[in-house]
């Protein structure tokens, strides 16, 4: 018997080939209708997303923005996407302040700044975005166009983290058990990775986190053992 899958993915090429035969006679002329139908309903659509934009509504700037980006609906536009985008943004939407600050960060339809990035993701993080304060963490972790400032990386990476950001998470335990930009602390490294490692959904970060808690764990074996530091409680740790 073949795979399930195959054999699903057969039934459904023939339902769908019989389908096809039967309304062949007439399936240019539906061709038409629904054409013509969807056509409409997007331009209506577009309509109302226009008409709330033009009225001040950020989420509809925001939208608008993505439809003369992306060409859906409307006639692509970058220079009309980026003035809904900076119009949404000053009306306090947090997505385009981000999608603002990428375009600024890389470059992209605009001239690269990294101090207008990092405006738009202050004002985003500021209002409790984890992606924000997660971006902002990497420009200063990694030293992105900017001074590498690791104590600055970790303010918004626990900002993140607080908020259940798994990579914010991952990241400020690697710096607390190397001792990056804050005091070495392998319990508070620990911590953080044992919580991904039990929790996490995506198994990369699992994986990662598992692997650097074995790294931790052989680190205070050896530690204790040769008395380099003491770690006394190392064992309820791992244990926990």
């Amino acid at each position: 018997m073949g795979n399930t899958t195959e054999m699903i993915d057969a039934r459904n090429r023939i339902r769908k080939e019989g389908i096809m035969k039967r309304v062949f006679c007439f399936g240019v002329f539906a061709l038409v209708l629904i054409a013509g139908s969807t056509s409409a309903f997007a331009n209506n659509k577009t309509d109302k997303v226009i008409k709330r934009a033009e009225q001040g509504d950020a989420q509809a700037q925001y939208e608008l923005g993505l439809k003369y980006e992306n060409g859906k609906g409307i006639k692509q536009n970058i220079g009309l996407a980026l003035k809904w985008y900076r119009m949404a943004a000053e009306n306090g939407h947090v997505g385009s302040m981000i999608d603002l600050g990428w375009f600024y960060q890389n470059g992209q339809y605009v001239r690269k700044d990294i101090q207008k990035a990092i405006d738009f993701y202050v004002k985003a993080a500021n209002q409790e975005n984890a992606q924000a304060q997660f971006n902002l963490a990497i420009l200063y972790d990694e030293g992105v166009d900017i001074p590498e400032d690791n104590e600055e990386a970790n303010k918004w990476y626990l900002k993140a983290a607080e908020q259940g950001h798994a990579i914010a998470q991952l990241n400020l335990g690697v710096n607390y058990y190397r001792g990056e930009g804050v005091e070495q602390d392998y319990k508070k490294a620990w911590n953080f990775l044992n919580y991904l490692r039990m929790h996490s959904s995506n198994m990369k970060i699992r994986w990662r986190a598992r692997s650097l808690l074995d790294e931790i764990k052989a680190e205070m074996e050896l530690s204790n053992k040769f008395g380099v530091y003491s770690y006394p409680d190392w064992e309820e740790l791992v244990n926990e």
